[in-house]
């Protein structure tokens, strides 16, 4: 395939990281909150495409139908590039109250519609990687004021989160899907619930500060260095799809630019 002055159109297309989730997703690539989604964007240029597919105020139930076609449709050449990782990190709607919020999905079918958005990734992209995250703690003091200020009342909790949390890693555990626990990352390895850390690293009461984007960040990236190492950014940097501008032969333009393009 050529371009309309006669140039070869080259395989230059990078591999993908998938973030599907919601407005804890959604929202990060905030640098000026030490966003999670920015932090491995930042470690990752050039090297791969941080996705970033999150829902504002989607739970499991809304999210599910619209994978499929999230999977299908974000890589930028089919066949020539792949998604190396999706991370699934949902949850955090679900747990709404069913009395009080529409974003309820009962903790069965949460575990259900997880279950299922892992077949589909297997489905889609065999060689994906998958990544499972827990949905976090709440601080209810500080995100009821933010209820009340839109007219609602205090639509979650952490006690019931935690039924959530606990349901995502037995369905990790089900399915042999790594999971990280956002509990244990926060609170220590007995994952036990200390209001005072979670207010700490939650600005509202359920969405990460930038001290809780900071903690998450590192996270993430240990569990793809721990799990995945080929995954890295130091391991990525060999297979560099465009060379770095000191190892061009300038004498052999434009041949030297391509040759690490994948065929």
């Amino acid at each position: 395939m050529s371009n309309p002055d006669g140039s070869a159109i080259r395989g230059l297309g990078l591999d993908q990281f998938l973030l599907f989730g919601d407005s804890i997703t959604q929202w990060n690539y905030d640098p000026s909150n030490h966003g999670w989604v920015a932090s491995l964007a930042h470690k990752y240029i050039r090297l791969v495409d941080i996705v970033n597919r999150g829902f504002s105020g989607y739970n499991t139930e809304w999210c599910l139908p619209i994978l499929p076609s999230i999977l299908e449709t974000t890589l930028p050449s089919q066949g020539r590039n792949k998604i190396l990782l999706v991370v699934l990190f949902l949850g955090a709607n679900d747990a709404a109250f069913p009395a009080t919020h529409r974003q309820h999905v009962p903790l069965q079918q949460y575990s259900d519609n997880l279950t299922s958005m892992i077949r589909i990734v297997r489905a889609h992209h065999p060689e994906a990687r998958i990544l499972l995250v827990t949905p976090p703690p709440v601080f209810a003091d500080d995100w009821e004021v933010n209820c009340v200020a839109k007219g609602r009342p205090l639509d979650r909790t952490a006690d019931i989160t935690f039924k959530y949390h606990t349901a995502s890693l037995q369905v990790g555990q089900a399915t042999g899907v790594p999971t990280l626990d956002t509990w244990k990352l926060f609170f220590g390895p007995e994952g036990r619930y200390d209001p005072v850390v979670a207010k700490s690293v939650l600005h509202d009461g359920l969405h990460f500060n930038a001290k809780g984007n900071d903690i998450f960040a590192a996270g993430i990236q240990d569990r793809i260095a721990t799990l995945w190492p080929e995954l890295t950014p130091e391991q990525l940097f060999k297979d560099l799809r465009l060379p770095w501008h000191d190892q061009l032969d300038v004498d052999d333009l434009p041949e030297s630019l391509f040759r690490n393009e994948r065929k």
